[in-house]
C-alpha cells in the first residue's frame, strides 16, 4: 500500500470507480471460482470487501491497484 495516507476525496473517487466498474467484475470472478450457487455470497463479500476499503484506506493509504486488492480479499 501507499505509505501516504489518503484524503477522503481520493478515497471516495477510487471506490466510486470500484463500485461503478469493478464490482460488477469481481461478482463474475467469484462466481466462476466457486460457482453459481453462490452468487449471493459473492455478491455479499464484494460488498463487505468494499466496506472494510473504505475503512482502512483513509489511513493506511489507497494501494497501487485497488481492484487487485479488493478481488485478493474477495477471495480470501
Amino acid at each position: 500500500m501507499d505509505q501516504n495516507v489518503s484524503s477522503p476525496g481520493t478515497v471516495s473517487q477510487v471506490m466510486e470507480h470500484l463500485f461503478r466498474r469493478e464490482a460488477g467484475k469481481m461478482v463474475a470472478t467469484l462466481t466462476r471460482i466457486f460457482g453459481l450457487e453462490h452468487l449471493t455470497l459473492a455478491e455479499d463479500v464484494v460488498q463487505a470487501t468494499l466496506a472494510r476499503a473504505l475503512q482502512t484506506w483513509p489511513f493506511y493509504g489507497v494501494p497501487k491497484n485497488p481492484a487487485r486488492w479488493t478481488l485478493q480479499r474477495a477471495q480470501r
